[in-house]
């Protein structure tokens, strides 16, 4: 069944098998329930699309939620973005994500610095004196 607006649709207590809604990006939903599950595509004026970046296929196995969650996003799409250019987009968030991994490894590193010979120099007398007073403690 293809309804006129995104209410339409999402409303759960319809009983159709099969559903689908176009929004005015020039994207759409199409949702099919198959053994208890919604199966779901993205359309781009009223055909099938595979060159978003929600999917490059079909998404099987969603609950009725999941379904209304990535028709949100694909009415959220911007209007007629090559595939080219979300390739590029997916792309540089790739690079932001693997940088703000980068600098979260460096705070590490600052976090964890290795001792100064100092520091090194005192931590091995405390340790030898602890160790003097485990041997022999009855002469302390």
């Amino acid at each position: 069944m293809l309804y006129k607006t995104f209410e339409d649709f999402s409303e759960k207590r319809s009983r159709a098998q099969k559903k689908a809604v176009e929004f005015a990006n020039g994207y759409g939903i199409s949702a099919i329930r198959m053994n208890g599950a919604w199966e779901i595509a993205v359309l781009k004026d009223g055909s099938l699309c595979y060159d978003t970046h929600i999917t490059s296929d079909v998404i099987p196995g969603l609950t009725w939620e999941e379904v209304i969650g990535v028709a949100e996003d694909i009415k959220n799409l911007p209007e007629d973005i090559p595939e080219s250019e979300w390739r590029q987009l997916e792309y540089e968030e790739y690079l932001q994500a693997q940088a703000e991994e980068e600098n979260k490894d460096r705070v590490r590193g600052q976090a964890y610095k290795p001792a100064t010979e100092e520091e090194e120099r005192k931590h091995k007398e405390w340790l030898d004196e602890a160790l003097i007073k485990l041997r022999k403690p009855d002469e302390l």
